[in-house]
């Protein structure tokens, strides 16, 4: 989750990684980079490149005001992996349909709900079938 949400990418140099997933990912926390996803340049070639070449998406969940969770990590991953980074961010602006709270930040502990239609629930059952589809078949 927000510690560990970036180590998936320099975990895809590791052959067995199938299901690469990024919640909040907030470390690291630079303030003159915050698009870091906290790897080399060299081991973020590489995981794009596998991911491109072995057709493995990599998904990312964070809420839209999330200050921990920089959006422009989400920005640079798209940029380097295009359609492949499969991003659900979920709307915690002011005023939002859900009431999520403007600080908002762990979509499947602290501010996840278990209701139906519930963004964080849909965001859940997205990542329970990505599990399904990329460990499973």
């Amino acid at each position: 989750m927000c510690l560990t949400g970036c180590f998936a990418i320099p975990l895809l140099v590791e052959p067995s990684l199938m299901a690469p997933v990024l919640s909040q990912p907030s470390l690291p926390m630079n303030p003159f980079d915050r698009a870091s996803v906290g790897c080399s340049e060299e081991d973020l070639e590489f995981a794009c490149k596998r991911s491109k070449k072995e057709n493995i998406p990599v998904l990312g969940f964070k809420f839209s005001n999330d200050i921990l969770s920089s959006n422009d990590k989400f920005k640079l991953l798209k940029f380097q992996l295009g359609d492949l980074f499969v991003d659900t961010i979920i709307d915690s602006s002011v005023g939002n349909p859900n009431n999520i709270p403007l600080h908002a930040h762990a979509v499947f502990t602290t501010h996840y709900e278990d209701t139906p239609n519930h963004p964080t629930r849909e965001a859940f059952e997205r990542l329970v079938k990505y599990y399904r589809d990329r460990l499973l078949s």
